[in-house]
């Protein structure tokens, strides 16, 4: 009885899989432009071992609603710009921020136990970090805006192609499916609004 559900499990997936590529060109599925997106969340997350790090010998906390509501600003201020649905881009930053606190939260656990030296810091929060964080927020949000130029959505089965370049230390995969599913949320601003 298992291995019959087992199966009839996997046919729908072959299905689900095959009609979602249906129609489509292995360009389109293939795309480096969804590739170099996946990159640059994932890049933007790795930056979190070093928040963690800084946090961790600074004695800072996690949390920083007052940061966070910069970048959630400043994100919208850029869909903005680029003719972006705020409302998609600011839920797809608000689960990058949730996560980046998570993984923040594993890295410091890595931590614990050391001396708290701030001489171990490689990377300044306010001259290296941050600048680099809100740099590769903004090419993030060009190249989901260049994407969305030519496509009308972001698809989730296309983009799942690419969940492997999540390959953030301590990034789970329910974490990368999470990311992945809001970033779809992101759209192109509807004419006339």
């Amino acid at each position: 009885m298992t291995n019959i559900r087992y199966f009839r499990n996997a046919a729908l997936v072959f299905y689900l899989v095959t009609m979602s590529s249906f129609g489509r060109t292995s360009a389109q599925i293939n795309s480096p432009k969804l590739q170099t997106i996946v990159e640059l969340v994932s890049e933007r997350l790795s930056w979190m071992q070093a928040v963690a790090t800084y946090k961790y010998h600074t004695g800072m906390p996690i949390e920083d609603k007052e940061r966070e509501a910069v970048v959630l600003r400043s994100s919208i201020r850029k869909a903005s710009q680029l003719e972006l649905d705020s409302l998609g881009v600011k839920e797809f930053y608000q689960v990058q921020i949730l996560i980046a606190k998570k993984l923040q939260t594993r890295y410091i656990r890595d931590l614990e136990g050391t001396t708290r030296d701030p001489a171990k810091i490689i990377f300044d929060l306010d001259t290296n970090i941050r600048p680099n964080l809100l740099r590769i927020g903004d090419h993030l949000l060009k190249q989901i805006a260049q994407y969305l130029d030519h496509n009308v959505q972001i698809d989730p089965i296309d983009l799942w192609h690419y969940h492997d370049l999540l390959s953030v230390a301590h990034l789970k995969k329910r974490e990368k499916r999470l990311i992945l599913d809001n970033l779809c949320l992101v759209k192109k601003e509807r004419a006339g609004r």
